[in-house]
């Protein structure tokens, strides 16, 4: 799958590993892991859908008050996602795969 991301996405956060590149987590140090997660994985870096029969008002009224209340917000991170050109053509590529180990 990743190696699909790679060949798909050239510009957009889509090309990268989400779970970070295995080959490069064991030289991740603790304060970098920390820092990251501190930017990234923060209310004001997310969106809360809601959807259903229900009091529009009354449920941001909830939201605010039991899910954020407290939380100061993060300008600081710029999440935008990158538009990639349409692709008109198949896009053809070769790649090789290590053997599955786990298997006879």
């Amino acid at each position: 799958m990743q190696k699909i991301n790679d060949n798909l996405f050239k510009k957009s956060q889509y090309k990268f590993n989400s779970g970070g590149e295995p080959s490069d987590i064991t030289n991740l140090e603790y304060d970098e892991l920390k820092a990251f997660h501190t930017k990234y994985y923060h209310p004001s870096n997310g969106y809360i859908y809601s959807y259903g029969d229900l009091d529009f008002t009354t449920h941001l009224d909830f939201v605010q008050n039991q899910c954020l209340k407290g939380i100061d917000r993060h300008d600081n991170v710029d999440s935008e996602l990158l538009v990639e050109p349409r692709v008109n053509q198949p896009i053809i590529k070769e790649e090789n795969f290590m053997p599955d180990l786990m298997q006879d």
